[in-house]
């Protein structure tokens, strides 16, 4: 499981890197879920540009979805960027993610640059990429 956890004043920037199972955005999600900082953020980056190969798939990200869903009843607002680069599989799972998750008040959206989905998030000023 290789990442990176950033707390950010208003989000959380989160890094998965090289060889990543989809169960291991579930554990980081857990981590995140379990910190009471979780409570006070109104924003999640997701960076994927990073990965060289995704193992899991459809079935995984439901999952991840299941939890996320359920997340929603006490943390109603929230942004979820994904960034990637043009991965396909990062893509794919993305797209299941995005209609999994379609019926809540979470918003989720899919970059190309970290930039853009920091200006998404309205966290420009973010200097995480120096951390």
């Amino acid at each position: 499981m290789a990442f990176t956890i950033n707390w950010l004043d208003s989000g959380v920037y989160v890094n998965h890197y090289g060889d990543v199972w989809v169960s291991d955005i579930h554990k980081t999600d857990n981590l995140l879920y379990g910190d009471e900082r979780f409570n006070s953020i109104s924003f999640q980056i997701y960076d994927m540009t990073g990965l060289e190969k995704v193992f899991e798939g459809e079935k995984e990200i439901k999952t991840v979805v299941g939890y996320d869903m359920g997340a929603t009843f006490w943390k109603n607002k929230m942004k979820v960027a994904v960034v990637s680069d043009n991965n396909p599989m990062v893509e794919e799972l993305y797209h299941v993610y995005k209609e999994g998750m379609a019926h809540t008040s979470w918003e989720i959206n899919l970059f190309k640059t970290l930039e853009e989905a920091k200006s998404w998030c309205g966290s420009l000023k973010a200097n995480f990429l120096d951390q």
